[in-house]
């Protein structure tokens, strides 16, 4: 499950400061039981991206 969570991963770079996002904490329960891997994988790509949005406003 750890290898969808790495692909999913997010490295954002801003001038001299680089952000490496890995996250996937429970996404949807129901997708994580009966999910393809390609859901899984998006769905935690989500996830960094929202990250990586949040970091870009501050």
């Amino acid at each position: 499950m750890n290898v969808l969570k790495i692909q999913g991963s997010k490295v954002y770079t801003n001038g001299n400061y680089v952000c490496f996002f890995m996250l996937g904490g429970t996404v949807d329960r129901n997708l994580e039981e009966n999910g393809t891997e390609e859901e899984l994988i998006k769905a935690y790509k989500q996830m960094n991206k929202k990250a990586v949005n949040t970091v870009k406003i501050n």
